[in-house]
């Protein structure tokens, strides 16, 4: 079990130090082992918060074995120690590099004269943390600062002579904890993290402390009597007890501020919520007065929608109306004008000479196409003058209709027609029929060098049957598909006609409640396609 460095919640660390404290769990266990224990539980191996752990333990330089002895008195640069000299030995070690997890193996470090310059340039930072733990004890005090804390060791004062560890291994933080042990010595873990500690989180480990301490009471090897041991025992269970109430005042003083800060919180959220509330009223006012008026507004422009179709409506008539009769009485002149031009090219055309011919020919010919252009009006206007009247008509038979009417055009230019399965369709048959015949003998008529391949297919869109008339001819600009529609449009002048037959065709689809659009490139044929209400009554 470990614990986040970076936040220390409160019960983390607790079960963190029962579980220190029980370590040797009844087993007989030398200082150094336990020691290892403790740093391995705060070490942890799957995050990278922490970098190197270290347990030390204070000794006088005469109890030391000969080598630590010696490497002590290497340390003081020639000035010997004298042999009440305390030193800090490094007991356990858990870390990111191989070399950090065994204690015997960083030779280098394994003793630190405490209180000596030369040792104190020789490991700094160490030898700081361990100073501020543990030298209190030389003047026989019992009050040591139990915790000792770097927030940023890249700016800590001695860090230039330790620069390339702090820096290879990305070192945030240093923190010390420990404390007194039976005998006058004392005991520290040191550890390195690669991420910030916050000041707060790190006086909780005061407490680990103490629980390391009392694991450590269970050494085999501390060579302390039983007395002193049970005194040291009841001095550290009184100070886990005081670290224990100082976290529940703590604890207490937090959630009093809490409840104060959310009281605070609570009386401005039911300020902030009187008050949206009271401008949600007041919008919702503004916006029923709006609605209202916007009620009124759309009745008003329905009225009026409804007043201006009746009248167009009217308009369409009239103009309907006025279409067909002039086109009915203009035939009549017409037909007179072309008889009686007719009549001076046969009495007196001995009299007339070549010019005077050719010219009655344009005249006769002029009033020929004007009788073709009221034809044409008239047909546009029958249109919606027919009455309506709907059945079932299947298209295959009006497409038959339409190929037997036309079926001097179509041998003349060899036409081959192919269509698919077309469907019944609710409709006028005779407006349907002129439909059709108007889009296949523009498909016959603006046929290219080679004989015009036409074809007829039918498809369903939603609620629309789609009916499709192409065509292999010379096509047109893709930019006049819609302006092919319009009368008296025409964009081919060298073909007959008079720019009303596709108008009559947008008429019809629109009055069976379809759509017909175009698309087309030049000599690459052109598409003709239209939509019929499926169950359209």
């Amino acid at each position: 079990m470990t614990v986040d460095l970076a936040r220390l919640p409160g019960s983390a660390l607790v079960a963190l130090g029962a579980r220190v404290r029980r370590i040797a769990d009844g087993q007989r266990w030398t200082t150094d082992r336990i020691a290892h224990a403790i740093a391995a539980m705060i070490y942890d191996e799957t995050s990278p918060r922490v970098a190197l752990v270290r347990a030390y333990r204070t000794q006088r330089l005469a109890a030391l074995p000969a080598e630590l002895n010696a490497r002590a008195q290497a340390l003081a640069a020639g000035d010997p120690l004298p042999e009440a000299t305390r030193c800090a030995v490094l007991v356990g070690s858990r870390g990111s590099e191989p070399g950090w997890n065994d204690a015997a193996s960083s030779a280098a470090r394994r003793v630190t004269p405490l209180s000596v310059a030369p040792a104190v340039r020789r490991i700094p930072l160490v030898a700081a943390l361990l100073e501020r733990i543990c030298h209190p004890l030389a003047a026989g005090s019992e009050a040591a600062a139990n915790v000792f804390y770097v927030a940023d060791a890249v700016g800590h004062a001695e860090v230039p002579a330790q620069r390339e560890f702090v820096l290879r291994h990305g070192i945030r933080s240093a923190i010390g904890f420990g404390g007194p042990l039976p005998g006058g010595e004392a005991f520290a873990v040191v550890v390195f993290a690669t991420v910030t500690i916050p000041p707060a989180p790190a006086g909780e480990l005061d407490a680990l402390g103490v629980h390391a301490r009392l694991a450590l009471l269970d050494a085999t090897d501390h060579g302390v009597a039983a007395a002193e041991l049970a005194a040291t025992r009841a001095r550290l269970l009184d100070d886990l007890l005081r670290v224990q109430e100082y976290r529940f005042h703590r604890l207490a003083d937090q959630v009093a501020d809490d409840r104060d800060a959310e009281a605070a919180r609570s009386t401005a959220l039911h300020a902030q919520s009187a008050a949206a509330a009271d401008r949600l009223q007041r919008s919702q006012r503004a916006m029923l007065n709006v609605i209202e008026d916007l009620r009124d507004a759309r009745g008003r422009l329905e009225q009026r929608v409804a007043d201006r179709t009746a009248e167009l409506e009217a308009k369409n008539r009239e103009l309907e109306q006025f279409a067909y009769i002039a086109s009915h009485d203009l035939q009549e002149p017409l037909r007179t004008v072309a008889g009686y031009l007719q009549l001076i090219a046969q009495r007196y055309g001995d009299l007339l000479d070549a010019e005077g011919h050719e010219f009655i020919g344009f005249a006769v010919d002029g009033a020929r196409r004007m009788q073709e252009l009221i034809e044409a009006l008239l047909a546009y206007s029958r249109v919606a003058s027919r009455e309506h009247v709907l059945a079932e008509v299947p298209l295959d038979a009006v497409v038959d209709d339409t190929l037997h009417a036309l079926d001097r055009a179509i041998a003349e230019s060899g036409a081959r027609i192919r269509r698919g399965a077309l469907p019944v369709v609710r409709g006028d048959r005779i407006q349907l029929g002129q439909l059709v015949q108007n889009l296949i003998a523009n498909a016959i008529k603006f046929r290219g060098d080679a004989p015009p391949e036409i074809s007829i297919d039918a498809s369903v869109a939603g609620a629309h049957h789609v009916v499709e008339v192409r065509d292999r001819g010379i096509g047109f600009d893709n930019r006049h598909a819609e302006r092919i529609f319009l009368l008296f449009r025409r964009l081919q002048r060298k073909h007959p006609g008079t720019g009303i037959g596709l108008a009559i065709c947008k008429k019809i689809i629109e009055r069976h409640g379809g759509t017909i659009r175009a698309s087309a490139q030049p000599g690459q044929g052109a598409t003709f396609q239209f939509t019929l209400p499926i169950g359209a009554r």
